[in-house]
């Protein structure tokens, strides 16, 4: 530092506004036309029961929360998502799950897919029609930018896989059900559908793999790392996708033919 040169102080401090028991936030999506409305999925404590655990809802940007979606004090959400057309409808996934140091449990009665059609106020549990019967474990959910009538969901369950929705949640086919997209689950558990083609959707576990063809097969994309956790597609260009894995991040120009590590 030059002699006489001095940093100011530019760190704002955060203030927290609410949902301060949750400890563990599976997913937080904000309205795409009302910012003031926000849905958060509350896991909640990892390693014991609580209550504050499940759907939340604000309409004033934090100020106050709702718990609009809640099984017991086991269960917590994991996901949640909008229609990208239509955000008065919305999917959450709860999930019954337990850490300890010795052992992780992943699925219960608690464990479920449900739906909203008024922005999150009310839900309607998603069964049958397709879905699995018994006991479930971690959901994750996409729905289609391309077609809101595309739902994908990848389901933890003795009779899991990827499970496929051509009008809107409520009958579902399984479309897959390799092993490779359902291991180690507690970690990943991720589907993305890409906002163009309503047939590529991306699934990431250990891998990060990409198919063209609605979910029936897919292909292992050359990233360098393993254990992969976020994607994140351009909305207007899915050509351009980031991969956040292990390593750091992975940058893709051509669909994910090609990761490059960021720099």
């Amino acid at each position: 530092m030059a002699p006489g040169l001095q940093i100011g102080r530019c760190r704002k401090e955060l203030e927290n506004i609410g949902l301060r028991d949750t400890r563990q936030i599976g997913a937080l999506i904000v309205h795409p036309n009302n910012p003031e409305i926000v849905l958060v999925a509350a896991l909640g404590h990892a390693f014991g029961p609580n209550a504050e655990r499940g759907i939340f809802r604000t309409s004033d940007g934090g100020k106050t929360w709702t718990k609009v979606l809640s099984k017991d004090e086991n269960t917590g959400g994991i996901d949640v998502v909008f229609d990208p057309h239509n955000p008065n409808v919305v999917f959450a996934s709860l999930w019954q799950a337990r850490r300890q140091p010795w052992f992780f449990s992943s699925g219960g009665p608690g464990s479920g897919l449900y739906k909203s059609e008024d922005n999150g106020l009310t839900w309607k549990q998603l069964t049958g029609n397709g879905l699995p019967d018994g006991i479930l474990g971690k959901i994750g959910i996409s729905v289609s930018a391309a077609d809101s009538n595309r739902v994908y969901a990848i389901i933890e369950a003795k009779e899991g896989g990827i499970f496929r929705s051509d009008d809107g949640g409520e009958k579902w086919t399984k479309v897959n059900d390799d092993g490779r997209f359902r291991q180690r689950a507690w970690y990943f558990s991720k589907i993305y559908a890409d906002p163009k083609t309503v047939d590529t959707v991306y699934v990431l576990n250990t891998g990060a793999f990409k198919s063209v063809d609605g979910a029936k097969t897919f292909n292992l994309l050359p990233a360098r790392h393993g254990d992969h956790h976020g994607l994140w597609i351009d909305p207007e260009n899915p050509n351009r996708i980031g991969n956040a894995n292990d390593g750091g991040a992975s940058l893709s120009t051509d669909g994910g033919k090609n990761l490059d590590d960021a720099e």
